[in-house]
């Protein structure tokens, strides 16, 4: 099987294609020129993507994808964002844009890894299609800030649809992620600060914080070993009573700075085991 490399940097100059693969400086333009049938030519794609600021959005549709043969979007190692937004100083790669749906995601077997997306006005930072299949967002800081109190930031009630939220950071003046009336779809150790009517909708959540909102953190939704600011996380090692005062439970979350404190109501270590699905953290950190 062959791997597919391409890479992305503001020059279009970084790193060193294998395959089919080339050089871009839009995602839009790679995800085009990419698109064909993995499965027939039993090959992945891969997109390495330089740590620079990108104003852009794609859709990803129109390739033939399985469990085998799927499409990777990453942050390159030496273009990783360390959980610091690009905002705050960080210089990971960012991909950001004022159109509705900075990645609109209909293609199944589709995974994005390690970057900061940001949506720069009402719309959605990540829609997924009716019958897309199963997404991975993983290691990602995603940033809505302009959306609407009743409007998401990640999500779309969608049938058919297993979206994967892992080790992901959310921002929002909207609701965090609406997983309703999907099928299977999971947070595992997401922290998620939505000042919307409720962070989350649907969907079965581990080891996931969700705070902010105006009505309830966790709405129609199963949790384990999670924690809210109010009472709506419910279930095995339930955590309630998270505030965003500085050096409480977070060291500095009015500079962007979410880490858990060392005293705080997060810093007790029980919680579900899932190294069967991922070793680290958002920094890419052993855990």
């Amino acid at each position: 099987m062959a791997e597919n490399l391409s890479t992305l940097s503001s020059t279009g100059t970084e790193g060193t294609p294998t395959g089919t693969g080339a050089r871009y400086v839009l995602m839009s333009t790679w995800e085009a020129a990419q698109q064909t049938d993995l499965v027939a030519a039993g090959d992945t794609a891969v997109l390495e993507c330089y740590g620079f600021d990108l104003d852009d959005n794609l859709g990803i549709d129109g390739w033939t994808t399985d469990a085998t043969h799927f499409i990777t979007i990453k942050g390159v190692s030496t273009g990783l964002h360390g959980g610091v937004s690009r905002d705050n100083g960080g210089t990971g790669f960012r991909i950001y844009s004022s159109t509705n749906g900075v990645f609109r995601l209909s293609q199944q077997y589709t995974v994005i890894q390690d970057i900061e997306i940001k949506q720069t006005s009402t719309g959605t930072a990540i829609s997924q299609a009716s019958g897309s299949g199963q997404q991975l967002i993983e290691r990602c800081l995603i940033y809505a800030p302009s959306v609407p109190a009743t409007s998401f930031a990640c999500g779309v009630n969608a049938a058919n649809t297993t979206g994967l939220y892992y080790n992901c950071f959310i921002k929002t003046s909207g609701r965090g992620i609406e997983l309703r009336s999907q099928a299977s779809p999971q947070t595992k150790n997401c922290t998620i600060h939505a000042t919307g009517s409720h962070g989350v909708l649907g969907g079965t959540h581990t080891n996931t914080f969700v705070g902010g909102t105006s009505s309830a953190d966790f709405l129609s939704a199963t949790t384990t070993y999670c924690a809210s600011e109010d009472t709506t996380s419910t279930g095995t090692g339930a955590v309630t009573g998270v505030v965003f005062t500085d050096g409480v439970d977070f060291v500095e979350p009015s500079a962007g700075n979410y880490q858990a404190t060392s005293t705080g109501k997060l810093a007790d270590p029980a919680g579900t085991d899932l190294s069967e699905f991922f070793d680290d953290d958002i920094t890419g950190t052993l855990r």
